[in-house]
């Protein structure tokens, strides 16, 4: 009989043959680039990777573009896992957990929250562009990066480029 490693690999590669109008890379983690519309996946070792892989062609499959607010990004999120979950997952008889899918959401909210987050007075601020927030307490603005696949970067920007 097959070890577990080996029907996850046999799993996969169901998947990927069933998808073959989406565009997948190999690589040494899961995302979806909305601007390559390219899945980009590492192999499967276990359900979760399976579960990830799952998501992330739900993100193809809902066509999600780049966005220009952090909620926009969380709202894409939420609505890969339910797609994943209840229009792909039950094809290949994969029942994604709850509990896993709410973890990666909220990895995402923890991110969004951090830059929205003020550098000189720590309270929350309000998204003015897609890098830029103003505090609503102090009136700091900042610039933030893209950091999803790096570290956060919240970088104080000078009181004549403030947003009143």
């Amino acid at each position: 009989m097959p070890d577990n490693t080996t029907l996850i690999r046999q799993l996969e590669k169901r998947i990927l043959k069933q998808y073959k109008h989406v565009s997948f890379c190999l690589d040494i983690r899961f995302y979806w680039s909305a601007s390559r519309q390219e899945v980009h996946f590492k192999p499967a070792e276990d359900i979760k990777d399976i579960w990830e892989l799952l998501h992330e062609i739900a993100h193809a499959e809902l066509r999600h573009n780049d966005f220009t607010r952090d909620i926009q990004l969380l709202r894409h999120e939420m609505a890969a896992w339910q797609h994943a979950k209840l229009q792909i997952a039950p094809h290949f008889t994969v029942s994604i957990d709850d509990n896993f899918a709410e973890a990666q959401l909220d990895s995402y909210r923890d991110w969004l929250h951090e830059r929205s987050r003020c550098p000189k007075c720590t309270e929350t601020g309000i998204q003015q562009t897609t890098s830029i927030y103003q505090c609503i307490n102090c009136l700091c603005s900042w610039l933030v990066n893209d950091a999803r696949l790096k570290r956060l970067r919240r970088t104080m920007l000078s009181n004549q480029n403030r947003f009143e």
